[in-house]
């Protein structure tokens, strides 16, 4: 008996794939495998198992060819397709380039998608800023991150360079250069700007350049515009100043008149006003001889002259005449004629020599040389008349004014002259100095000299006038910090300076004192890392009558002292309470409630009892 079996089994015809490891997006498609056997024939079934990753798109594919022949003896192949994910997202749009823009032209962000060769990607977007040198110079670092579902990224940044070049723009018409008269220079007007930036300020300046006179000069006035970087738009205004403004004379003017000998006028005496400052009147007389001893002209001249040497002149003519005829003052006697009788005559003469060695003498009391404040009126030239022992006397008056050191201080030299007919002279010479001594004077609402205020009560820095008695006053400001002997008092010394045109100064200062409440630090990780190991509570050290208690969630007291002081007298984690849940050791991690009682004291001048209560968080070891 032959017993035949079948115990081969079937033979796979194709070469058999192998494992692999691709990529996510290349999957090699299942071959189609056969199988023979040596007994007849065979079939071949398929299976497939995924076996899923660490992510979305890596996995595990487990191929199953198996070849069974008609007895069902088996040859079973598997592959391994270890699928990963290794790429990363592509960005879809055109990435925004880095670039410098000016600090009103910041690009808004763009929105970026991307794709991935394996699934879906999401795409976060953040943005940093860092500050530059000024508020509107920073850089914009803009970052797109695009994440796939294995965690694979494509990070792209932009930096945007922010910077402020524009430079500020003025909003009012500016004023432009003038020539005016110099009792019509326009006010300053009040110009503002405003910037593509930001804010601007607009700072004013006048300088004053003096001409050949006092009252021909310069002005040059200054807007500098100045935005929150620095840069700056500047204006000028240059007004010339003039005086061609003649003086006018204030009293009636003398007519010309014909008179006789023995009645010439007295001269009389003028002054004139001017409408740019002062005015200076000289008086000259000019004798011009007729065709005989008592028949002559005279001619005076007033003379007006302004502290430009714009001058007005008044010539008043007087004809003096001699119509009267003579008298004889004793009897007259009757002819005598006396000749020898050979008439013969002895003639005898007699010559008297008269001269004029006299200097004129001054009526009036001389003025004294003076020394006054600027503020002060200075009187009008006194009139002087002489009087000479051999006749009439001519008196002149000249002015001079010299510029000080600064615009309220200078001289004026007053010089009177009286000339006789002979040419003897007599001069006085008065000098008066103008000077400013006097310092400014701080003027409407004074602040008080001591204030004491809270850290969120601090007042205000007011805004103090003050004025001078001879021109303009600048005051300054400025405010120094006076730390007290703990962090949470101190001083604020503020202090403001009037300073006029000649270097006088005026100050004034007020003295802040601040008291700040206490700032509590509710964490406590106790293990000596140097943060948080202690309750902190910020400006204890300044109130020193107080009281720290603290209990657990049951309520029981874990703790209490006096006088806490950050220091030596902290709270650390360690409860000091006897009957508490763990006297003397470490409490256990959790949240505990406190409570802080404290005279608050603002520097004597008021006490407040405050407590403070809430919850403490203990990180344990």
């Amino acid at each position: 008996m032959i017993t035949v079996q079948d115990n081969s089994n079937p033979t796979f015809v194709e070469t058999l794939p192998a494992d692999v490891t691709v990529e996510c997006n290349a999957i090699p498609t299942p071959v189609t495998l056969t199988a023979t056997d040596v007994c007849g024939t065979a079939t071949v079934t398929y299976n497939q198992v995924r076996a899923d990753g660490t992510c979305a798109n890596e996995y595990t594919l487990t191929r199953t060819w198996t070849a069974t022949d008609e007895c069902g003896n088996t040859t079973i192949h598997n592959q391994v397709i270890t699928v990963q994910d290794n790429s990363n997202p592509t960005f879809v749009e055109t990435l925004p380039a880095n670039v410098s823009v000016e600090c009103n032209a910041v690009p808004t962000p763009v929105t970026l998608t991307a794709t991935d060769v394996c699934g879906t990607t999401t795409v976060t977007y953040n943005q940093v800023r860092t500050d530059g040198t000024c508020a509107n110079e920073y850089t914009l670092t803009r970052t797109w991150t695009a994440t796939d579902e294995c965690g694979n990224t494509t990070i792209h940044n932009q930096v945007i360079t922010v910077q402020d070049n524009s430079n500020p723009t003025f909003v009012e018409t500016l004023p432009a250069d003038v020539t005016v008269e110099c009792n019509a220079i326009p006010t300053p007007v009040t110009l503002t700007a405003t910037d593509v930036c930001g804010t601007a300020t607009v700072t004013y300046n006048q300088v004053r350049a003096d001409g050949t006179c006092a009252n021909e000069y310069t002005l040059t006035r200054t807007w500098t515009a100045t935005d929150e970087c620095g840069n700056t738009t500047i204006h000028n205004q240059v007004i010339t100043v003039q005086d061609n403004s003649n003086p006018t004379f204030v009293e009636t003017l003398p007519a010309n008149v014909s008179v006789e000998c023995n009645a010439v006028p007295t001269p009389v005496t003028l002054t004139a006003t001017d409408v740019c400052g002062t005015t200076t009147v000289t008086y000259n007389q000019v004798r011009t001889d007729g065709t005989c001893a008592n028949e002559y002209t005279l001619t005076r001249t007033w003379t007006a002259t302004d502290e430009c040497g714009n001058t007005t002149i008044h010539n008043q003519v007087i004809t003096v005449q001699d119509n009267s005829n003579p008298t004889f003052v004793e009897a007259l006697p009757t002819d005598v004629t006396a000749t020898d009788v050979c008439g013969n005559t002895t003639t005898h003469n007699q010559v008297i020599i008269v001269q004029d060695n006299s200097n004129p003498t001054f009526v009036e009391s001389l003025p004294a040389d003076e020394i006054i404040e600027c503020n002060t009126t200075v009187l009008s030239a006194a009139t002087l008349t002489a009087t000479d022992v051999c006749g009439i006397v001519n008196v002149t008056f000249t002015e001079q004014e010299i510029n000080g050191s600064c615009d309220n201080e200078s001289q004026i030299i007053r010089t009177w002259t009286a000339a006789d007919a002979c040419g003897n002279v007599t001069t006085h010479t008065q000098t008066i100095t103008i000077q400013d001594t006097t310092p400014p004077v701080f003027t409407g609402t004074i602040p008080s000299l001591v204030v004491y205020a809270y850290c969120d009560g601090i007042p205000a820095v007011a805004s103090i006038t003050a004025s001078d008695n001879c021109g303009a006053t600048t005051i300054s400001f400025n405010e120094v910090r006076i730390d007290g002997e703990c962090i949470n008092k101190y001083d604020l010394n503020r202090t403001w300076t009037a300073e006029d045109d000649c270097g006088n100064i005026a100050t004034f200062t007020q003295v802040v004192h601040v008291a700040c409440d206490i700032k509590i630090y509710n964490a406590v990780s106790p293990n000596n890392d140097g943060m948080n190991d202690i309750f902190y509570i910020e400006g204890i050290d300044c109130y020193p009558n107080n009281s720290v208690e603290i209990y657990n969630r049951w309520g029981i007291k874990v703790y209490t002292i006096k006088g806490y002081d950050n220091v030596n007298k902290v709270f650390n984690g360690y409860s000091n309470e006897h009957n508490s849940v763990s006297g003397n050791d470490l409490l256990p991690a959790g949240t505990y409630f406190y409570i802080l009682k404290y005279e608050y004291d603002l520097y004597g001048t008021e006490k407040q009892n405050i407590e403070k209560s809430g919850y403490l968080y203990i990180q344990s070891k």
